[in-house]
Parts: C-alpha cells; structure tokens; sequence
C-alpha cells in the first residue's frame, strides 16, 4: 500500500492533467450533443451511404447518434483512448523509474 501512495502521489499533477483534459472532452460532448438531439436531418444524413460505411467500421452500424445511448458510444473513442494513452506512459514511467533506481534488482536478491 504504501508504494501505491507513493506513485499516487508523485504522479498527482499528471493525473489532474489528464482529468482536466478529459473533463473538457466531457463538457464539450455535452455542448454537442444538443445539437445532435431529436434533429431528423442529421438522422437522415447519417443513414446515408457514406457514414454507414463508417459506422460499420467501427462496429455501431445500429446506433442513432440523436439519443444519448448511440452519441455516447460513438464519443467513447475519444475517451478511451486517452485513456489508455496515459495508461500506458504511466505504467513505462514507473517501470522506467523502476529501473534507473535499480529497486527490481534489490527485490530479486530478496527472494
């Protein structure tokens, strides 16, 4: 627990950053959305032939981005990408930090 704290607490700043970054994905998506909400022609342009193409490609061939239910699962690559992004420098900073420490090599002598 207490290494828990301590990378919680030296990647702090980081993580603000990030959930200020995506706060403002959020907050936008909200301010899009109303403008997506119970339009009929932009329901009608997106079952056109182009954007079905991509809606396939991405695998959200039946959602209506008019709800709320089929906006969301289309945004849901912006959020979880970014997600994953700092997942991933996070977890090869602290493996990286890890290392130039040399802290493993002392763990495996203990074992």
């Amino acid at each position: 627990m207490n290494i828990f704290k301590h990378e919680f607490k030296s990647n702090i700043i980081a993580l603000l950053v990030w959930v200020g970054s995506l706060s403002i994905i959020f907050w936008g998506a909200s301010i899009e959305f109303s403008a997506f909400q119970g339009s009929e022609e932009l329901k009608e342009f997106m079952e056109g032939e182009m954007f079905q193409v991509f809606f396939k490609a991405l695998g959200a061939d039946a959602l209506d981005m008019t709800t709320p239910e089929g906006f969301l699962s289309i945004l849901s690559i912006y959020i979880y990408l970014p997600l994953a992004i700092f997942s991933g420098l996070l977890g090869a900073g602290i493996i990286s930090k890890e290392e130039n420490l040399k802290l493993i090599k002392d763990f495996i002598l203990l074992i």
